[in-house]
This record gives C-alpha cells, sequence and structure tokens, in this order.
C-alpha cells in the first residue's frame, strides 16, 4: 500500500553500514508497506542484506480524515534493494525479518483499512 509517514530505523550490521550511519536511530519517509515489508526514502545507500531494527507508527484514517494510530510497531528487517531515488536520496526496501503474531496483525490491519480509504 502506498503511503507517507516517519519510520525510524537503527543498523545493527555489517560494520560497512554502521560506519555510514552510525549507531543512533534513523528517521526516514515511507513510501510503501505490507505484511511482508516496506519501502522508505533516506539519505544513506543501506547495502544488501543490512540488518535493521526498525520503528513505525501505524494509524487508521476514518471518514473525517482523522488519524487514529496504533501502538508503535518495532520489526527487525533487512535490505533486499537500494535504488536511486533523487540525485540525494535512495529508495530501500525492507523484508521484514521478524515480526511477531501481534505486530503482523496491526500491520495487516493497516494495509487493509487503507484499502478501503
Amino acid at each position: 500500500m502506498c503511503v507517507s509517514f516517519p519510520v525510524r530505523f537503527r543498523v545493527r550490521g555489517p560494520e560497512e553500514a554502521l560506519r555510514m550511519t552510525g549507531p543512533a536511530e534513523i528517521e526516514a519517509k515511507t513510501l510503501d508497506v505490507g505484511v511482508g515489508g516496506l519501502a522508505f526514502v533516506t539519505q544513506y545507500c543501506l547495502p544488501f542484506k543490512t540488518g535493521l531494527f526498525i520503528k513505525i507508527k501505524l494509524y487508521k484514517e476514518d471518514g473525517a480524515g482523522q488519524r487514529n494510530f496504533f501502538d508503535p510497531v518495532s520489526l527487525e528487517g533487512e535490505v533486499r534493494s537500494a535504488v536511486t531515488y533523487t540525485p540525494q536520496e535512495y529508495r530501500i526496501g525492507i523484508r521484514f525479518t521478524q515480526i511477531d503474531e501481534t505486530e503482523k496483525d496491526l500491520v495487516d490491519r493497516f494495509v487493509v483499512s487503507g484499502l478501503h480509504l
């Protein structure tokens, strides 16, 4: 589902990617989200298979355009693709590697709710 909201990530390895980003959480803009993964835009060209800790705050939008936020979801994922998005940014495709059933249900409800907007 195409979306645009902030996502926070922190690199967990390999060392090459950690040297690029440092240990801090980085905010990026989400482009797409599904039960299996997500895509976001960042200034970092993260290498293939870079491991990430990811935090997203999903929401449901009512008929009046009001956003009702779910609890933040913490996930782990790995980079599956990195392509140039703008001259200064990269579109990073992530596959979730660890997602428990509660988090998976939240992501699924978010995606389904977006299909009915």
